[in-house]
């Protein structure tokens, strides 16, 4: 009888510490996660006050090398043509991350695009450039359901509400291109087109996903260019469209979807965004979409306070 007191005592000290231990780990890597994403909004502060600009989100080039004319009065530039994306902001940044010779290692004068269609992430693509696709931790949540750090678990913010241009490969659905936003296809935008004010836009937000696994290989990692010629993808980038956590789970290349038209993640009830001041925010999955569309615009009016959780 006092054995089975004692296993009895046992198992409910047990079961009183075990979620406390989870919480006490979870608390620690949202802490992580938040300052992976302060040093990715120092990287790309740095640039822009050195260039005067944002980096660009990704940038995409025609035929003859030069940028690609992506307004909304040229709306084919996300559906068909012979363009292609070439380097991503998260190339960008690496020399402000302590990665210069990470950066001095890639080619950048080629398309990374077409990067997910990699069999494994060591194989030179079909067009024989090698590139170095290692694990950064910097760019990858602990608390993604996706353990491998060559995943990136921070988007850009391309802007919010109505997209720009769509593009709608055949079998995949409809991905989605914002031009409002910071962080964009062949964007340029300076301080002073921040015209709803550096702490009222953001910047850099959380993606769930982050990665998937087909017979094709990974995606996502954080190397890979938004693609664009036929069945243009932004990648390393999402909009606004949808609520914080609103995406459900699809399989195969249906995730293409949900990845350009929200964020969220593997945290409870939320997911961090940076804005444009340099702070980090979290913001919950009942934060108002509305409001969240104003502040993923640069010039539209959004109140970052009105979203905030305590």
């Amino acid at each position: 009888m006092e054995l089975m007191v004692i296993i009895a005592i046992i198992s409910l000290l047990a079961a009183l510490l075990i979620p406390t231990l989870q919480t006490t780990r979870e608390a620690a890597r949202r802490t992580q996660c938040a300052n992976n994403l302060k040093q990715v909004t120092m990287a790309i502060l740095n640039i822009t006050e050195a260039s005067r600009a944002f980096p660009s989100g990704t940038t995409l080039l025609n035929v003859t090398g030069t940028l690609l004319d992506v307004t909304t009065a040229n709306a084919t530039w996300c559906r068909a043509g012979t363009t292609d994306g070439y380097t991503p902001w998260t190339v960008i940044i690496l020399p402000f991350l302590e990665q210069q010779d990470l950066f001095d290692g890639l080619t950048l004068d080629m398309s990374l695009a077409g990067r997910f269609m990699d069999d494994t992430f060591v194989v030179p693509p079909s067009n024989g450039d090698a590139q170095n696709i290692v694990p950064l931790s910097v760019l990858h949540c602990p608390s993604s359901r996706y353990t491998s750090a060559v995943r990136n678990n921070y988007f850009g913010v391309q802007g919010g509400g109505v997209a720009a241009c769509t593009n709608n490969p055949p079998g995949t659905g409809t991905q989605r291109f914002f031009m409002n936003g910071v962080l964009h296809a062949n964007s340029r935008v300076g301080f002073a087109s921040l015209r709803d004010g550096a702490s009222h836009v953001l910047m850099v937000g959380e993606t769930r996903w982050c990665s998937h696994q087909t017979a094709l290989g990974e995606q996502f990692n954080w190397l890979l260019s938004g693609k664009s010629g036929a069945d243009a993808i932004p990648i390393q980038v999402a909009g606004m469209e949808q609520a914080i956590n609103a995406q459900v789970s699809e399989a195969g290349s249906r995730l293409l979807n949900w990845a350009t038209r929200g964020f969220g993640s593997d945290h409870v009830r939320g997911c961090f965004f940076s804005v444009c001041d340099g702070s980090i925010r979290f913001f919950a999955d009942s934060a108002d979409l509305a409001t969240m569309q104003l502040l993923a615009g640069r010039n539209d009016g959004g109140l970052i306070q009105s979203a905030l959780t305590p």
